[in-house]
């Protein structure tokens, strides 16, 4: 069995990113326009006087979150720094604004000798500057607010100065809305519609951030080739995260046709910025790709990731140690990266590394054990400081979850497939995790016999993507290639999910005693994939894993419900589930894991006790 967490184009090459503070300094009354980039690192420069002439007008910032000044009357330039990109802000003064731009300058310049959290002097001046409609000063009191910096967090009053400052023509404060609407959090419903015209106000404004996150909320509506035009715009400007999705869009022929020199020219183009993802798959698709495969680069740009603390580079860096391939045979190596890779939550390697123990020397043990604690992560030269992962909502609660576990959505109005194992009869509150955050949801049916429950994401019918049932007996044959794909928590914080995929063929159409209603794998899977979809190679659903591991035959593969079973247990509950297409394999011997649409796999919670 080979497992591996590919990421997902548009997604996995990023996460969510939030632009933070816009912050402006030394501005004059009558200025020129002032063009707000993604980060310089300059220090905090005095107050000046906000009627000096515009000849005499400095032109400095920083932003702690993102966002510092260039000026360029040209238009937007790239930027050096966290993003590699300008994330471009036009700001417009006006001759009455005298006193705004004064109290607004007084809080930034408080603000930047700082080294802890912004004082009551920061939000006073900001807010002295709000109410004069300054809509720089009303957008850093609401980021201050989102996240609980200076006063107590209150996402209600975020969200308010957010509006405020949009409504001025804010494009920061427009793509922080558009990103709270598509991950239906900071107190917003999950609405793609008015995200998706948030975000592209924002852009059109030079957004950078806003063009890339367009293009991941395509991704996600199944328009893919809307997806390419803008995370080309993205990357075009220098925004490394969407050359990464930009390359996996022509890696896998999702939106374009597949143009495998042009996906590496994207590929390497993000990892000459240190960014490790596209690292990453660069080492996977000189790995196994077919036209251009390259042990050598591979195992270079492998090492690249897995020194960075990349899990997935870790393990395939330790099968060429394993293997031999390229590198010569080390087992105190291979157990070093897969060590290291188990540590960090990837499960096929603790069970590769359970394998090695059976047959290494107690010398290459002593030092492998020696090389992992030796081991320090290099820190990544692409920082994201100014451009933060989007978590908000992402822990609803501190209470310790009763059961938890995959799960997938089956119809576009939120209703999720999982195990009637993470659903127990306590649970009391249940959230569905998706990437970017938390969302409450319902029980419609639990049953516990055949191993099946079905939640549903409250507040109405939303524009969720689904996976297709793929019913037909010749599509879930002996032999035949399967993914059980699933999110677990991982990634830079506890609270990030990110897809896993383990990759199986069909043993036989039958479970165990030969019950019909189950398929039965080639291989056994994690404990996670409890509740995961079975997918075929063009990610329809063909089962869902109800034992991942068997206990009454420990050489037996993972079971799983077949499809018919799962959509007779829908229908039952009057959901309606998209039917799949009969899909031809095209011989290979190990095809990648599917394309599967943001947010179709997420991660089900339950609770003992109401959430707040």
């Amino acid at each position: 069995m080979v497992s591996s967490q590919q990421p997902r184009t548009g997604r996995s090459c990023s996460r969510l990113w939030a632009v933070g503070l816009v912050v402006i300094l030394s501005l004059g009354a009558h200025g020129p326009k002032v063009w707000a980039a993604d980060r310089a690192e300059v220090n905090p420069v005095e107050v000046k006087n906000p009627t000096t002439s515009p000849d005499k007008v400095p032109v400095d910032g920083v932003a702690p979150k993102g966002v510092p000044i260039v000026s360029d009357s040209g238009g937007a330039t790239a930027a050096s720094g966290a993003s590699g990109a300008a994330t471009i802000q036009v700001v417009e003064y006006s001759s009455g604004s005298d006193t705004a731009w004064s109290w607004f300058n007084v809080g930034l310049s408080n603000q930047l000798k700082q080294a802890s959290s912004p004082n009551a002097q920061v939000v006073e001046a900001y807010s002295r500057a709000a109410q004069n409609q300054n809509s720089p000063a009303l957008l850093n009191l609401g980021y201050l607010h989102e996240l609980g910096q200076g006063v107590p967090k209150d996402l209600s009053k975020a969200i308010h100065y957010y509006r405020q400052a949009a409504e001025l023509g804010n494009p920061v404060a427009l793509y922080n809305l558009g990103r709270s609407y598509y991950t239906g959090t900071n107190g917003l419903p999950l609405d793609w519609t008015a995200a998706r015209k948030h975000l592209e106000h924002a852009s059109g404004e030079g957004l950078v951030a806003a063009q890339h996150l367009l293009g991941q909320l395509n991704l996600d509506q199944n328009q893919a080739s809307n997806a390419v035009v803008w995370f080309t715009r993205a990357a075009e400007h220098g925004f490394v995260p969407s050359m990464c999705s930009l390359a996996g869009l022509y890696h896998y022929g999702r939106g374009v046709s597949t143009d495998v020199s042009r996906a590496i020219q994207w590929y390497r183009r993000a990892a000459e910025f240190d960014f490790v993802p596209a690292q990453y798959q660069l080492g996977v698709l000189y790995d196994s790709g077919n036209s251009v495969q390259n042990p050598v680069l591979a195992e270079m740009y492998l090492r690249k990731a897995a020194l960075h603390g990349h899990r997935e580079s870790q393990y395939l860096l330790g099968q060429y140690y394993y293997r031999g391939r390229v590198l010569k045979p080390d087992l105190a190596e291979a157990y070093r990266w897969w060590s290291l890779s188990e540590v960090a939550g990837l499960e096929v390697a603790a069970a590769a590394r359970r394998q090695l123990l059976r047959i290494i020397t107690p010398v290459d043990l002593d030092r492998g054990r020696a090389l992992v604690t030796e081991f320090t992560p290099k820190p990544s030269t692409f920082h994201d400081d100014g451009i933060a992962a989007i978590q908000a909502n992402s822990r609803l609660t501190d209470e310790p979850p009763s059961a938890f576990g995959s799960g997938f959505i089956v119809s576009p109005a939120g209703h999720v497939l999982t195990s009637a194992a993470h659903v127990p009869q306590s649970a009391r509150s249940i959230t569905v995790g998706i990437i970017g955050g938390k969302l409450r949801a319902s029980p419609v049916r639990v049953d516990p016999a055949l191993g099946l429950a079905i939640v549903q994401i409250q507040g109405g019918a939303r524009s969720f993507h689904s996976l297709a049932i793929q019913t037909n007996r010749s599509s879930a044959v002996p032999g035949t290639w399967v993914f059980c794909m699933n999110m677990a928590p991982g990634g830079i914080a506890r609270d990030t999910l990110q897809p896993n995929a383990h990759r199986s063929r069909i043993l036989r159409n039958s479970g165990l005693k030969a019950d019909p209603r189950y398929l039965t794998l080639s291989d056994r899977m994690p404990q996670g994939t409890l509740g995961a979809p079975v997918l075929d190679v063009s990610g329809q659903i063909l089962g869902i894993v109800v034992d991942p591991a068997p206990k009454s035959n420990a050489t037996l593969g993972a079971i799983a419900l077949s499809a018919r079973y799962i959509q007779e247990f829908l229908r039952a509950q009057g959901v309606s589930a998209e039917a799949g297409t009969p899909v031809e394999e095209r011989g290979e011997a190990a095809p990648p894991p599917p394309l599967v649409a943001n947010n179709s796999l997420v991660h089900v919670t339950s609770y003992s006790s109401p959430l707040p």
